[in-house]
């Protein structure tokens, strides 16, 4: 497998937008190296003037998943949606924080994110768009794990979500006190939202835990859901990836 980390995110790399020319030789120098994805983070991508000509670059480089990580705000917007999809876009990593539209509001400081979000997740399903969802878990939402496994799989029909544990690395080496839950205060609730997803039947390889000690994991009839220590072969992670960073 192939790795290819990211630079620390120091505030100079937050203040910086990468260039359209530069995120062009990063894609093809990737592809020829033998990468077959690319992920485009953030911040968050669609805030990128050049998003939708970096995925259609990623298109005729012949990567084959085309993926981007976002909080779905701007595709709530249908015709945006579909531009992104046309040019090339087959995979988003949509992030969700709560089960309701406040607690997730009040996660983003902007108001309206949690039902743009929940729109744009229909229009990309509709658009044949993959989505699956990344729930990060902090001091102010981890009692919600029950409640957000129920609305995914009952509410949205997706099984595919990531439970993210905050590590202290990046901005979090600095709000990492701030925001972070003890394993052992969030474990009652990751057992009672494994039972949840656990009762409705799911495919084996997902919800998984990332950021999360082996011991501390909830275990289930399929086995401790863990990461980075233990992923599943069949999950994107498996892939040579190459992640582009677009920050604002």
């Amino acid at each position: 497998m192939r790795l290819l980390l990211q630079p620390p995110l120091t505030p100079d790399v937050l203040a910086q937008e990468i260039e359209l020319r530069r995120a062009a030789g990063l894609m093809t120098k990737a592809r020829a190296d033998g990468f077959d994805g690319v992920w485009f983070t953030g911040g968050d991508p669609t805030v990128h003037k050049d998003l939708p000509k970096l995925l259609l670059l990623a298109r005729k480089l012949g990567f084959e998943r085309i993926q981007i990580g976002t909080n779905a705000v701007r595709l709530a917007d249908l015709t945006y949606a579909r531009r992104l999809k046309d040019s090339g876009l087959n995979y988003a990593r949509v992030s969700l924080h709560a089960a309701s539209a406040p607690l997730h509001d009040e996660l983003l400081v902007l108001p309206g994110a949690f039902d743009a979000a929940v729109a744009a997740i229909g229009h990309l399903r509709k658009l044949g768009v993959y989505v699956g969802l990344n729930f990060v878990v902090t001091a102010r939402n981890y009692k919600e794990l029950p409640a957000f496994f129920r609305f995914c799989v009952k509410d949205l029909g997706i099984r595919d979500f990531d439970v993210i544990f905050l590590h202290h690395r990046g901005m979090m080496e600095l709000n990492g006190p701030k925001h972070a839950v003890r394993y052992s205060e969030a474990a009652p609730y990751l057992r009672e939202a494994f039972k949840v997803y656990d009762e409705a039947g799911s495919r084996p390889d997902t919800p998984t835990l990332i950021n999360v000690p082996p011991a501390s994991s909830p275990s289930s009839s399929r086995g401790s859901r863990t990461g980075p220590w233990k992923r599943p072969t069949t999950r994107s992670r498996s892939r040579r990836t190459s992640r582009s960073t677009c920050t604002r």
